[in-house]
Formats: structure tokens, sequence, C-alpha cells
């Protein structure tokens, strides 16, 4: 080993030492992100409430394959609104989502690098 090799591999080390971190937890993070990049990550919704281009371009930038949210469900009127703005929506953005309505849509979004959409809603009795 080189006098310039052995430094850079010392910096590395006391590096990682300084953070906490080992070479060896940094190529787990490099695994964990390939198994997050090659995984179906389907979350509930719990961010965007204006749907603006900064929320649409930070959602796109999460690396999610899906999200699912709950629709207003407190009257019959109430959900169909959800519903339609949802619709509206997904039509307004169809770069970022595509509505799941097959099982085979749960790929295409992973391969589009898009953003799967499922919606539910509970009526109240």
């Amino acid at each position: 080993m080189k006098r310039r090799q052995f430094l850079k591999i010392g910096s590395i080390g006391l590096l990682g030492s300084s953070y906490g971190s080992t070479l060896n937890q940094i190529i787990t993070r490099s695994s964990i992100d390939r198994l997050y990049d090659n995984s179906l990550v389907i979350d509930a919704l719990s961010l965007g409430r204006s749907w603006d281009s900064n929320e649409l371009e930070a959602l796109k930038d999460t690396g999610y394959s899906g999200i699912h949210t709950s629709l207003a469900n407190k009257t019959w009127d109430s959900a169909l609104s959800s519903i339609r703005d949802w619709n509206q929506r997904i039509e307004n953005n169809p770069d970022i989502f595509l509505r799941a309505l097959v099982s085979s849509h749960f790929l295409q979004a992973k391969k589009k690098r898009g953003l799967l959409f499922c919606m539910a809603t509970k009526m109240r009795p």
C-alpha cells in the first residue's frame, strides 16, 4: 500500500468514526438504498395540503411507489367531492399520479417512477 492510499483510507476511517459511522455502515446504507429503490413502497398519505408545485415535487422525490389516503366521509356528498378532487389532481398530474385499478398498476408505477394512488373511504352509518 502506498502512502497516499493509506492517508485516504485513514482519513475515511477517522471521518467515519467521528460521525459514529464506519465504512461498513456506509456500505450497508448503500445496500438499504438499493433495497428501497427496488421495492414497492406505499405510504399512508401524510403530506400535501395545498398540492402546489413544491408539494408535488417533494412527493415525487420521496421515491414512493404509491400513496394511500382516506377520503372525506361525513356525508355522501363530501365523499363524492373528495373523489372528484383526487380524480382532478390525478388528471392534472399524469407524470406523478397513476390511479390504481388493477394489480399490474403497481409495477407500472414503479417502472415509470410515478406514484400509484389508492384511495379509500368508509361511510359512517
